[in-house]
Formats: C-alpha cells, sequence, structure tokens
C-alpha cells in the first residue's frame, strides 16, 4: 500500500502530462478554417468567424447532427465543426438553412411566432432551423425592433429573447451573403461573365448617362449583376479581400465591394476569382477542385501576407486545442486529488459516528 501511495503523484504526473501532449499535437483540419480575414477591427481565421458566430446564434461551437439521450453519457454525436458549418452557409445555403441553429426557448415566444411542435429539442432546449423561421422572419425582426427600443436594464426575458434572436437571424443572413450572392448556383462562372461583359458594360452605362443610344439588353443584364454585389457588399460580415497594399492594414475589402471596385479599375481582384472557385466547387461537391483553389489562395498569399497567414494558423491551433478547458480540468482533478487526504479522515469520523 505504501509503494502504491508513493508511485500514485507520478502516475497522475504522467497521466497529465499525456493529456497535454495529446491536445497540443497539431493535427490536421481546414485548410479554409485558417484562412484570414478582417472581423472587428482584427485579422483572424475564418474558424473563429464561425466559432464566435456560431456561440451568438446557437450558444455552442458546433452543430449535432443526431440527437443521443442524456442517459447515453458515454455516447459522444457526430457534430458538424464550426468552420464545416460557416462553409455551407457560405456555399451550401440550401443544406444550412435545415440545420437547428437558433435557440428559442421562451414559451411565449414560440408561442408568439407559432412555432409550437416544431424544432429540435437537445437536452430541454429546443432549435430551430432557419427553413422552419422564414415564414416568421417579419415578425421576428418586428420584435426585435420593439425589443431594442427598450432600456437594456428593464427588459423582459420576453424581450431579451426576442432581441438574442432577431440578431441571430439577422447574423445568419449576413453570413450567407458575405461570399456570393444569396441564391447563386455558379459563382465561378457569374465572376467570369461580369468580367467578360465589364468593359462593354461600364460604357453602356456611360452612354446611357450622357442620353446616347446604347445596348438596353447588355445594360439590364449588367445592371442586375451590379445590384447582386451591391447587396454582398452592403451585407457581408467579414472582409474577406486583403488589400492592394499589404501595409494599409485596414484596407480588406467585402467580394461584393472588391467587385463593385472593378467598375473604375477594370481589373476583377485574383482573390474574388479564387473564392469564386471555392464556391462553386464546394456547391457541386467538387473536394478536389475546392482544395486545390484554397491551395492557390494560400500561394497567392504568401509572398505579402506571411504574417496574416501566420497569425490565422496561430488562431485555428488555439481555437482547436481549447487549451483553458483541458487546463481547467486538470485544475479540477488535482483539487479533487490534493483534498483527498481531508475529506477522508473526515468521511471516516462520520461513518463510525453514524454506526455506533
Amino acid at each position: 500500500m505504501k509503494t502504491l501511495l508513493k508511485i500514485m503523484p507520478c502516475c497522475f504526473l504522467a497521466l497529465f502530462a499525456a493529456e497535454i501532449i495529446a491536445v497540443l499535437v497539431p493535427k490536421p483540419g481546414s485548410e479554409f478554417g485558417r484562412l484570414p480575414v478582417l472581423l472587428n477591427g482584427r485579422v483572424q481565421p475564418f474558424d473563429s468567424v464561425a466559432r464566435n458566430s456560431l456561440l451568438q446564434i446557437r450558444s455552442t461551437g458546433d452543430v449535432p447532427l443526431e440527437q443521443v439521450p442524456s442517459w447515453k453519457f458515454w455516447h459522444h454525436p457526430k457534430k458538424l465543426t464550426s468552420t464545416d458549418w460557416l462553409l455551407e452557409v457560405f456555399f451550401k445555403p440550401d443544406a444550412a438553412d435545415t440545420r437547428p441553429i437558433f435557440l428559442i426557448h421562451h414559451p411565449d415566444l414560440i408561442s408568439e411566432l407559432k412555432l409550437a411542435g416544431k424544432g429540435v429539442e437537445d437536452h430541454s432546449l429546443r432549435y430551430y432551423s432557419f427553413t422552419e423561421l422564414e415564414p416568421v422572419l417579419d415578425e421576428i425582426a418586428a420584435q426585435g425592433r420593439t425589443a431594442s427600443a427598450v432600456e437594456e436594464a428593464v427588459r423582459t426575458p420576453y424581450q431579451r429573447q426576442a432581441l438574442k434572436l432577431a440578431n441571430a437571424v439577422m447574423l445568419y443572413q449576413r453570413l450567407k451573403n458575405s461570399i456570393q450572392p444569396e441564391g447563386t448556383r455558379d459563382f465561378a462562372a457569374l465572376v467570369a461573365e461580369y468580367q467578360a461583359i465589364l468593359p462593354a458594360g461600364v460604357a453602356a452605362a456611360r452612354a446611357k448617362r450622357e442620353g446616347e443610344k446604347t445596348d438596353e439588353t447588355l445594360l439590364r443584364k449588367f445592371a442586375g449583376m451590379v445590384q447582386q454585389f451591391e447587396s454582398v457588399a452592403d451585407f457581408a460580415y467579414p472582409r474577406t479581400v486583403p488589400p492592394a497594399d499589404p501595409a494599409n492594414k485596414d484596407g480588406w475589402a467585402t467580394v461584393g465591394t472588391s467587385l463593385l471596385d472593378s467598375l473604375s479599375n477594370g481589373e476583377i481582384d485574383p482573390p474574388v476569382k479564387l473564392f469564386a472557385r471555392m464556391a462553386t466547387a464546394y456547391g457541386r461537391g467538387d473536394t478536389g477542385e475546392f482544395n486545390a483553389a484554397v491551395a492557390s489562395y494560400k500561394s497567392w498569399l504568401a509572398p505579402n501576407f506571411a504574417r496574416e497567414i501566420a497569425k490565422g494558423r496561430a488562431e485555428y491551433y488555439f481555437n482547436e486545442t481549447k487549451v483553458f478547458l483541458h487546463a481547467t480540468i486538470i485544475y479540477i482533478v488535482a483539487f479533487v486529488l490534493a483534498g483527498g487526504p481531508f475529506v477522508s479522515p473526515l468521511a471516516l469520523l462520520v461513518f463510525r459516528r453514524t454506526w455506533t
């Protein structure tokens, strides 16, 4: 027994060391999730955009793909990682719309929105998909506006829930329009067509303003494209296109803004074309072409944005390792073990007094 007690600290130390090593060893992951973007005034990877967006919308960092009863604590349900979820939102919105990600737990709000009997229950909480909320989007927006007009300190639980839901829906819609216009099926083809008619379209628009005769069919087609890009420019969430001057740290633009800038310079930025390739490839399920487009974009970034690439990779690694979570677990176990010698005599004393 004494020998066991002597080696036990070493055993636990070895166990903790193995846990730390297992956590810190780099693992394969999404290269897309490591790509840098600008959001909230700082460069961060797509993975951070995905995780923080999901936390705001669903209050979790991933999306469960199956429901497991709570008593099956040993069974880990299949999950959609935050980056994979964001890829769906960007490039397969029809699939993303069916994911139960919108948390609504106030019974009066569920009743007001006529959502009773819908959604998915997970540990006594109900989650709804965008498809289920789509018929009541106007009501959600109205409820959000009403709640936002009330001072935060005096908002009721119903108003806080309504405002949170309205903000979650708005964030989700912004994400859907962050790379390509919502409803686009082949963004690469759209960008290529825009590039082809750009000179003629600009000339036709200029002739129209000056009262000259122009090709109305071409002008309408060109104006429709520009209108789509304006919606992406106005509604996009992260800024994904790096500046022409790497020193301009605030010069990142959305895909829509970059496409609108081409009206004056006549050129489409290479990152936009590569994002368009990613969008079309992912939408078609062409993994090889998608990975090739991501690799090409990384190669384009490397000469002038090596620091941003390194920052994206480092933050992605930090997100994946969950250092604070594992450290907390180790501290709790260590605290319990350290307190064991003090608790055991007390427990023995209580036991003796109870049964004697």
